[in-house]
């Protein structure tokens, strides 16, 4: 039996929205209007999990940055990446 071709095809489902603050309470209200629409069934679970794995990038970013500032602050000296090679 011969499968269907599949095709990928770009679908417009949510509503453009503005643009937000970058703070944590401008990506929590961007995630609220995420979660709103995707209830209402104006974007699929795809985009959803889309826009939840860019959002936990966020804020593991923002962990990590912070776990800097704080090391350096300790340390009255910039971070290392890697090793020094003797």
């Amino acid at each position: 039996m011969r499968q269907p071709k599949k095709t990928q095809e770009l679908v417009k489902v949510s509503k453009p929205l503005p643009p937000i603050e970058r703070t944590a309470e401008g990506l929590r209200d961007a995630l609220f209007d995420e979660l709103n629409q995707l209830r209402s069934g104006e974007c699929t679970t795809a985009h959803a999990r889309a826009l939840a794995n860019v959002a936990r990038l966020i804020l593991e970013t923002a962990r990590l940055e912070f776990q800097q500032i704080k090391f350096v602050a300790g340390k009255d000296k910039n971070l290392r990446l890697g090793k020094k090679d003797d």
